[in-house]
């Protein structure tokens, strides 16, 4: 997917890959990013955070229902 900017924050990059965002307070989000512009290059995003992305960056972005 195009990201919609060259810096995103944990929220847009779980938006890209969930649509409709799952939402509740039961929901967890796990992001982490490998080849990313940031440095480091790769590692785990965090709510209140963000990335800087180039053309190749890879995101695994992990839901999960506590219930």
């Amino acid at each position: 997917k195009e990201a919609p900017s060259r810096v995103l924050t944990f929220m847009q990059v779980v938006a890209l890959a969930f649509d409709p965002v799952p939402s509740g307070p039961d929901w967890v989000f796990t992001v982490t990013y490998r080849k990313a512009a940031s440095k480091p290059h790769e590692g785990t995003l965090t709510e209140g955070e963000t990335v800087t992305v180039r053309n190749g960056a890879i995101f695994n972005v992990t839901a999960t229902n506590k219930s």
